[in-house]
């Protein structure tokens, strides 16, 4: 896989992963029970509001989320968007931000829902504040992954809001996004 030879002796002798589930996108009512309690945690500021709302109006991934740095956040032609991206404004590697794929690497404008919902707002008020994380609070694990830690509440907090179905998880925002998304043949 890195080049280091013609051909990998190996490749083919574990065979494939099987999926143990298969991940859904969230129904309507249920997405109304896991934002609903999270009022107070929007108003705070918190990772526990905006991550979820970012992979569910965005389709972001869940560390593209929870590493994001208030630089991300840009505007161009009245239009306000995240640059996902490994690179800061001069073309330097940010040593700890991480992309899936090559083809990760992407900007992505606002719904207009995140926007009334106050997100440019919370971007400002970090960025007032002399920060340069959006989420300071969030702390990159042994692997330098940011949405350990993240990832493990939701699924607590989807348990505390009665959806222990294996099938749902963080990454089910992400889903929904991009049902929605072929449904509108975007």
């Amino acid at each position: 896989d890195h080049g280091l030879a013609d051909f990998n002796p190996a490749k083919g002798l574990a065979g494939e992963k099987v999926k143990r589930t298969k991940r859904r996108a969230f129904r309507k009512d249920e997405l109304d029970r896991v934002f609903a309690p999270l009022v107070a945690e929007r108003q705070a500021g918190s990772y526990k509001f905006w991550v979820p709302a970012l992979l569910a109006f965005l389709g972001c991934r869940m560390n593209e989320a929870c590493q994001l740095r208030t630089a991300d956040m840009k505007e161009h032609g009245g239009i306000a968007y995240l640059d996902l991206s490994l690179f800061d404004e001069e073309g330097v590697r940010v040593d700890d931000k991480r992309l899936k794929t090559a083809h990760s690497e992407r900007c992505v404008p606002l719904h207009p829902e995140l926007i009334k919902a106050g997100f440019l707002d919370f971007v400002e008020s970090r960025r007032a504040a002399g920060q340069d994380r959006l989420f300071p609070e969030l702390k990159p694990d042994a692997k330098g992954v940011y949405s350990t830690e993240p990832s493990k509440w939701f699924g607590r907090h989807c348990g505390r809001v009665g959806l222990n179905e294996p099938s749902l998880v963080g990454h089910s925002l992400r889903h929904g996004f991009r049902d929605a998304g072929r449904a509108a043949r975007i």
